[in-house]
C-alpha cells in the first residue's frame, strides 16, 4: 500500500498492522516517507528542467 499510495498509503498501513506487527507497520510508514521524498525531489527537477527549456 505505500508504494502505490505514497504517505499516505504509509500512514494508513501503519495504523493498521502497528498492533500485530509494529516493525512491519514502521517499515510500511518509512516505505511511504521514502517514497513520497523521491516524488518531490522528481518533481521539483522535473520544474527546473521545464523553466531552464523555456529560458532558451
Amino acid at each position: 500500500m505505500p508504494i502505490i499510495f505514497g504517505i499516505i498509503g504509509g500512514l494508513v498501513s501503519y495504523f493498521i498492522v502497528k498492533k500485530e506487527d509494529p516493525k512491519l507497520g514502521k517499515n510500511c510508514l518509512i516505505v511511504g516517507v521514502i517514497h513520497f521524498i523521491i516524488d518531490v525531489t522528481i518533481g521539483i527537477i522535473m520544474m527546473m528542467f521545464s523553466e531552464s527549456v523555456h529560458l532558451m
